[in-house]
């Protein structure tokens, strides 16, 4: 919060709205502060408006330069679910708007106001898990052997975000409220939960949109992975427990859907590669025969073109006949590497300019004369790759 700009003859009030998600009317540690939540300031009668502000991220706001007297604080509640409801203020009212007095140069930090589900109303829950996905295949696979693809642990420390989808368009927007945000910790279920959640916005049920922040950079260098059979409408029969969601991910509860404990995410480090050999082929009937020496200084060009029409080319040159085009997207392979370019999924094209100088005095030998790729020359001109 910026300091209070001030004089002898100034006071300030300064807000901070909390979301008190257990509604216990305590500020304690995991409550996090609502945004974009408008507050007014008026004059001591409650009549004429002074001043109106909006929360910041930390719901924190203030009002300054103000003048000796009577004020009184108010929350705008419109747009607020049902169920989310008054739990804390400093009158102790629970209405949502609290009077203060200021005197000269006086400065008030403490008009605070909590918010939290409505406990007289049922209440749900949803479940967080972020895991470290190995194999990057979108699915958790628990814990298994050390060190091995089987065994996925849960990664601690990530911030995970909870919003309010108050257009219920499973998009996160300008202007939606943050209702909570926690931190993972080490575990193989979903013990991370956002409590105490209304169920019902008015409409009949409640939409939110769960964003994994990681605030703290805990998944930096990370990839996201995502199991293929998952979308965002979080229906159960699409969305199953333990399998890599789209982030951000919608969640609708409702009287029949209390808690939803399918908020997972996968994330991993190992990147994929396409590559192998460039050699001379002697007896030029495009077989890798013995004795046939490699090409070493050829460069090897992949031409990725996305979904979204961008292309990006990447090069790697020969070393021992050899190369590799690494950092690629494992999960692009999961998913089903496009076949031609325009799909749902990444397109990599691999070609070998016969050109350049390295290759003086060569020429493209016969293509897939075996059928196997291990052992026959692809069409240096153009062949479609699939990272592994």
């Amino acid at each position: 919060m910026p300091p209070p700009r001030i004089s002898v003859t100034q006071s300030v009030a300064a807000l901070e709205i909390r979301c008190i998600s257990n509604a216990n009317e305590n500020q304690d540690a995991g409550k996090f502060g609502l945004n974009w939540v408008t507050v007014s300031l008026l004059d001591g009668s409650g009549v004429a408006t002074l001043a109106t502000t909006t929360t910041d991220a930390n719901g924190r706001y203030y009002f300054d330069c103000l003048s000796a007297g009577s004020f009184l604080v108010r929350v705008d509640t419109t747009g607020f679910p049902v169920n989310l409801v008054a739990t804390e203020d400093p009158d102790a009212s629970k209405d949502g708007e609290s009077t203060v007095i200021l005197g000269a140069g006086e400065i008030d930090l403490t008009i605070d106001f909590g918010f939290g589900g409505d406990t007289g109303q049922a209440l749900g829950s949803i479940g967080t898990l972020v895991w470290d996905d190995e194999n990057a295949d979108g699915d958790n696979d628990g814990t298994g052997s050390s060190g091995s693809d089987d065994d996925e642990l849960s990664v601690s420390g990530v911030t995970v975000d909870l919003y309010h989808d108050k257009d219920g368009d499973c998009v996160l927007e300008p202007g939606e409220t943050k209702l909570a945000s926690v931190f993972t910790t080490i575990t193989s279920t979903n013990n991370d939960l956002f409590n105490n959640l209304p169920i019902d916005d008015g409409s009949g049920d409640m939409s939110y949109i769960v964003n994994v922040s990681d605030a703290e950079g805990v998944l930096l260098g990370y990839w996201h992975s995502l199991d293929p059979g998952n979308d965002n409408d979080n229906s159960s029969a699409n969305d199953s427990e333990n399998t890599s969601k789209p982030d951000t991910y919608s969640v609708t509860l409702t009287t029949s859907r209390v808690d939803e404990v399918n908020a997972d995410f996968g994330y991993y480090l190992d990147p994929a590669c396409v590559g192998n050999r460039v050699w001379s082929d002697t007896v030029i009937n495009g077989l890798q025969d013995s004795g046939e020496s490699d090409l070493n200084g050829v460069e090897v060009l992949m031409t990725i073109s996305y979904p979204n029409g961008e292309t990006t080319t990447l090069n790697a040159v020969t070393d021992g006949g050899h190369y590799a085009l690494c950092n690629l997207l494992l999960d692009e392979d999961d998913r089903q590497a496009a076949s031609a370019p325009g799909g749902s999924s990444p397109f990599h094209l691999i070609n070998v300019d016969a050109t350049q100088a390295a290759l003086n005095g060569y020429a493209p030998t016969l293509v897939d004369q075996a059928g196997d790729d291990q052992t026959d020359s692809d069409n240096s001109y153009g062949t479609i790759a699939v990272p592994v």
